[in-house]
């Protein structure tokens, strides 16, 4: 499968890794992405928002800060 996606020019994610060993596998084989319970178990949505969202910084965070820096050129 994976030959077949690099030959056809198309980014590869294996799913369903679980061990370091199979990574490996991947990594020498040059695939693209890897999910699985290695990296993180399914969570429901109120979990990921509560666990995961909460610590992410919102775009307009980024924007609105980047929008007071100082212009370079004065």
């Amino acid at each position: 499968m994976l030959r077949l996606g690099q030959t056809l020019g198309t980014r590869v994610i294996a799913d369903g890794v679980e061990t370091a060993g199979q990574v490996e596998f991947l990594r020498r084989r040059k695939c693209d992405e890897v999910q699985g319970y290695l990296f993180g178990k399914p969570v429901a949505l109120e979990e990921f928002e509560r666990t995961w969202l909460a610590r992410a910084t919102p775009v307009t965070a980024a924007i609105d800060a980047s929008a007071r820096l100082p212009d370079p050129s004065s």
